[in-house]
């Protein structure tokens, strides 16, 4: 009989484990975990005895039903309820990827989505009220402050209570203890998961085709300030009345990465989409959301708005509308986390007909810079329900992930059934789905894997970009012919973006802030006033970016609010600071 256990503290090196902090994307929240269920027993300390008999229990349940190596993973089929905000992927449920699942490994998927993060955060509040959360959640994007909270309530299921069938979870934790510190509570337990880029794409960027820039006579690479954006704009909207100059989806989800270009060319470096965090030269721990710069942002924001420069559906527009809009030639500039390709239903070499803005400079920002995605950010991708009948099946699903196979398949599938390795002139070796994929339903090989391959990010959770790796290694030169040629694979896109930042920027940065650990009881005391935080801040934000309250007038009132929420918080963010700059 196998009795499970804890086995982070080994694993760390005695490091204090703790729980991140700073909600990514703007998903915030903590709900009311009571309502009619039924109370969770808490997971802060196991007794001998309940531990053993977990122990005997998993024991027998585990020589019922599946396989600790190899697959199938279970002796005989079982069906598990899964559920995540919908993403890119249409019907998750027509995906090879939970086709193979179900074959390869006997594991049939329920998949039920949500049109976005907000209707998730609803859904999700139910769920918990009724006790009744799907066995698999997953394409998240939320605070692991609030589901480390969920998960030591007892409605979260443990991961590091089933590392003896997760080996190489296990492995990658024991090798990378920053993202073990990142995924761990004060007392071990680790209740979600999240993506890790060890070396990460490049995200951030306005894209404008080459043919607007010809049509309406200008070039990228005359905008070097904010002021020189706010004239094309103009320009462009004086000659086309009709046509959106600037596009974004702030607060949602596919255009908020635009965003960050125009914030970081005032000064604003973090990466975060509500919350702007800074360490100042003395380590302290100040929120940007309350300075002049952030001030300046908006007020430039609420110019672009005012002069209709700025798409007026900016805060209602759902990604499809978003992406409809651009697809068909009714906006200039624009970013999607979709990229250039799906969007406009082409190849990667797409990416050739377009330019990319990706940094300014402003009065306050004299130097152009690129602010980096940090490895981990402060969100929870992946959770599993505490109340789940097959947690180690969903667990060596999991831990597959974990493995160079298993890291394709959910991003391309199986060799020789969905794609082929092919290796380019130049030695770099891409995915081809050259014979695979439906020429008659899809516009490109890369729309096809989105929509009938894989489930965009999803149990995506370890990347390694070698296009990026790549296309950092060629001189200009080669570079340049790259981008001319224009290949259908990962370098055009890294090449993209590759090129832009040579041309634009002077340094490429982290932002000063990056995700801390806090301690459950820290968790604890900045939960509400963080949510309320957060919460009000996007509504000022959107107030004051469309005009519906007056910066001038309002200013003082929102900083005093916001200021309150802050207070509270501020000592926690540094305490956690200080113990993070005292470990170094």
């Amino acid at each position: 009989m196998e009795k499970r256990s804890k086995k982070l503290a080994a694993l760390l090196l005695g490091t204090v484990m703790c729980i991140s902090v700073a909600g990514c994307g703007g998903q915030k929240g903590t709900p009311d975990a009571g309502g009619g269920a039924e109370t969770p027993q808490s997971t802060e300390s196991k007794a001998p005895a309940e531990s053993a008999q977990a122990a005997e229990t998993a024991a027998e349940v585990e020589e019922l039903y599946y396989n600790k190596e190899g697959f199938p993973i279970v002796k005989e089929p079982i069906t598990i309820e899964v559920a995540g905000v919908q993403g890119p992927t249409k019907d998750w449920g027509n995906t090879y990827f939970v086709k193979k699942v179900e074959e390869m490994m006997g594991i049939k998927m329920n998949c039920t989505t949500y049109a976005d993060a907000a209707t998730w955060q609803t859904q999700y509040a139910t769920m918990l009220a009724s006790d009744s959360l799907p066995d698999l959640m997953m394409q998240l994007n939320v605070s692991k402050v609030s589901t480390n909270m969920d998960g030591a309530d007892g409605y979260l299921l443990d991961f590091s209570d089933y590392l003896d069938v997760m080996p190489n979870l296990a492995k990658y934790l024991e090798s990378h203890p920053e993202y073990a510190a990142y995924h761990t509570t004060s007392d071990g337990s680790i209740y979600s998961l999240d993506k890790v880029n060890e070396v990460g794409p490049r995200w951030y960027s306005l894209f404008v085709s080459k043919a607007d820039e010809e049509k309406y006579g200008f070039s990228v690479d005359d905008i070097k300030t904010t002021e020189d954006f706010y004239n094309v704009l103009k320009s462009i909207k004086e000659q086309d009345p009709d046509v959106i100059p600037l596009s974004l989806t702030i607060g949602g989800e596919s255009g908020q990465r635009g965003i960050l270009t125009i914030r970081n060319a005032f000064g604003l470096t973090g990466v975060e989409n509500t919350l702007v965090m800074s360490v100042d030269g003395q380590g302290q721990v100040n929120l940007e959301n309350l300075s002049d710069k952030y001030r300046a942002f908006l007020t430039y924001m609420n110019r672009l708005w005012e002069e209709e420069l700025l798409d007026h559906e900016t805060f209602i527009q759902t990604t499809d509308e978003f992406e409809s809009k651009i697809a068909d030639g009714k906006v200039v500039f624009w970013h999607s986390w979709s990229g250039i390709n799906l969007v406009m239903g082409s190849n990667y070499g797409i990416y050739k007909d377009y330019d990319g803005l990706c940094a300014m400079t402003s009065e306050y920002q004299d130097e152009p810079i690129y602010t980096d995605q940090t490895p981990y950010t402060a969100a929870a991708r992946v959770m599993v329900s505490a109340k789940t009948k097959y947690p180690e099946a969903i667990c060596r699903l999991i831990d597959y992930v974990f493995t160079d196979e298993g890291r394709r398949f959910v991003l391309s599938g199986v060799e020789g059934e969905t794609f082929d390795y092919v290796t380019d002139e130049r030695g770099y070796q891409s995915v081809s789905y050259d014979g695979y994929w439906d020429q008659s339903k899809y516009a490109s090989a890369q729309e096809w894997e989105t929509q009938e391959v894989k489930i965009v990010n999803a149990l995506d959770l370890w990347s390694v970009d070698a296009s990026r790796e790549f296309v950092e290694g060629l001189s200009d030169g080669e570079l340049e012919a790259l981008l001319d040629e224009g290949p259908d694979n990962g370098c055009m896109y890294s090449g993209f973006y590759e090129n832009m930042i040579r041309k634009q920027v002077d340094k490429e940065i982290y932002a000063s802030y990056q995700p801390l650990p806090l301690s459950l009881e820290e968790a604890d005391e900045i939960s509400q006033p963080q949510t309320d935080m957060e919460l009000l801040i996007r509504q000022f934000r959107a107030q004051f970016i469309a005009g519906e309250k007056d910066i001038d007038t309002e200013w003082d009132s929102y900083v005093r609010q916001i200021s309150s929420f802050w207070e509270q918080i501020q000592p926690v963010y540094q305490a956690a600071q200080d113990r993070a700059a005292a470990s170094r």
